[in-house]
């Protein structure tokens, strides 16, 4: 068992290293961004890397929904780990690009499903069964929806009881 707890912190320690870089590259490439968006605005003014007529067109969408894919997977680590307050911010933070860019991701169910079972972990009954309740509304195709109406349910009856 010590082993087993030693080898998930290790690959947390390692996972949190990788996010961390992911990180630092989204900030640099979102700088980058910008300086090319302010370069084109200023005409005249000489930029490197401009593609060939009719190559690929950068724009700010592939960063913030990467950052936002980044943001989902550091709320699940701090979800596992039990920081659950940490854990609904980030899964805010990940939810509010989501919603901004008008997208849908893979993952955006989890978003709304672990934000909702932090509340639940952290005690605050009131807000996870609202979040699971707009969970289900929703998400009501999703692999966690029968969980999230389980949960419901024990929400009710601890709060009957």
């Amino acid at each position: 068992m010590r082993r087993n707890d030693e080898t998930f912190a290790s690959f947390q320690e390692d996972l949190m290293d990788f996010l961390n870089s992911l990180d630092k590259k989204l900030a640099d490439l979102g700088t980058k961004i910008e300086s090319m968006k302010a370069s084109i605005s200023t005409p005249g003014t000489p930029t490197s890397g401009t593609p060939a007529a009719g190559g690929p067109v950068v724009t700010t969408a592939p960063a913030t929904y990467d950052r936002a894919r980044v943001l989902w997977f550091q709320g699940y680590i701090f979800y596992l780990k039990g920081s659950y307050d940490k854990a609904i911010d980030i899964f805010n933070a990940a939810i509010g690009i989501l919603e901004t860019e008008r997208r849908t991701a893979y993952y955006e169910d989890d978003c709304y499903y672990y934000r909702a079972l932090s509340y639940y972990f952290k005690g605050d009954k009131d807000n996870a069964k609202k979040l699971f309740n707009d969970f289900i509304t929703r998400f009501p195709e999703s692999d966690y929806a029968d969980d999230a109406e389980y949960f419901i349910k024990r929400i009710e009856k601890e709060a009957s009881s």
